[in-house]
């Protein structure tokens, strides 16, 4: 961009960074925060420090995602429910499971835009599934059925997956099947691997 003698802005340096977080370069996402930062004045905000989070969550490293939260509030910036996912993500990629819902309650109880907030819900849906919890996510996923949220393939993915982990829900794991059929939702991979071994439960391969 400066060859072309243009100056970055705040969403240009926001997806290259977002880019080198994803491919967990940290020594890049330091590198060129503080590059914008410095050099262009760019002031930081929840999204440049997300990509920070993200970055140091891939690494499994949730202990300096909560650094960066103390950072974020130190310089006036409050987390948001993206903010605290991203946490979250850090804490489960380490199996901390007891710490990712200690952050999910904080964040119902203090962060209002956390309610019927599809990325969280989901989210949390989705670590139910891995501990066979299909009662809790059973009642979080009610939250973002009262939203509206659904209309896409990702959050049936969550509940298929969660329902479908034991064998007592597993039938109602099917059911949610029938009813993203009926919606006209088009399923994805993750949704027949979610349905098989929904089945699988049941003995019914």
């Amino acid at each position: 961009m400066e060859a072309m003698n243009i100056k970055p802005d705040m969403y240009s340096y926001n997806h290259l960074v977002l880019n080198f977080a994803k491919n967990k370069d940290l020594e890049m996402v330091e590198k060129l925060d503080k590059e914008a930062f410095t050099k262009y004045k760019i002031p930081r905000n929840k999204f440049t420090y997300n990509n920070i989070l993200l970055c140091y969550a891939k690494l499994n490293q949730p202990i300096n995602c909560e650094k960066v939260i103390d950072e974020m509030k130190a310089a006036g910036i409050e987390p948001d429910t993206v903010n605290y996912t991203t946490l979250i993500d850090a804490y489960y990629r380490t199996k901390n499971i007891d710490k990712c819902w200690e952050i999910f309650r904080y964040c119902r109880e203090n962060l209002e835009d956390s309610h019927g907030n599809e990325m969280i819900l989901s989210f949390m849906v989705r670590i139910a599934s891995a501990t066979h919890d299909s009662e809790k996510a059973l009642r979080i996923y009610a939250d973002l059925e009262n939203e509206g949220y659904l209309e896409m393939a990702k959050p049936y993915n969550s509940i298929i997956t969660a329902l479908g982990s034991t064998k007592r829900y597993a039938p109602l794991a099917i059911e949610y099947w029938h009813k993203m059929k009926m919606k006209g939702i088009v399923p994805d991979n993750n949704t027949h691997v979610a349905l098989f071994k929904a089945t699988s439960k049941l003995g019914d391969i």
